[in-house]
């Protein structure tokens, strides 16, 4: 498993954003050889859906463990990334969803 992440969702209004991967070492991209995983978050119902991970590339972590961590409002904790605060998903590829209560 590669290592973990973390996404911090300041709560308040709809969002979206990709995360993107490749090698990191090789122009592979050129050739396709990467991947896309789409992030949405809905304000009205609190829920982080991981999309279906689009692409692939050769030696791509198959499994992951993102936490997610919603942020509303003023919170002394804001840039403590240990915070105990998250919901920890193991994600493999196929689309996952958490709420934020």
């Amino acid at each position: 498993m590669n290592a973990a992440l973390l996404i911090n969702v300041y709560t308040g209004a709809d969002g979206h954003f990709d995360i993107y991967e490749d090698d990191g070492r090789s122009v592979g991209y050129e050739k396709g050889e990467w991947s896309r995983i789409p992030v949405t978050y809905d304000e009205t119902s609190g829920t982080v859906t991981i999309g279906n991970r689009i692409g692939s590339f050769p030696a791509m972590a198959q499994e992951r463990s993102i936490s997610v961590r919603f942020i509303s409002g003023a919170d002394k904790d804001v840039a403590n990334f240990d915070t105990k605060n998250v919901k920890t998903l193991q994600y493999k590829g196929d689309e996952l969803s958490v709420t934020r209560n």
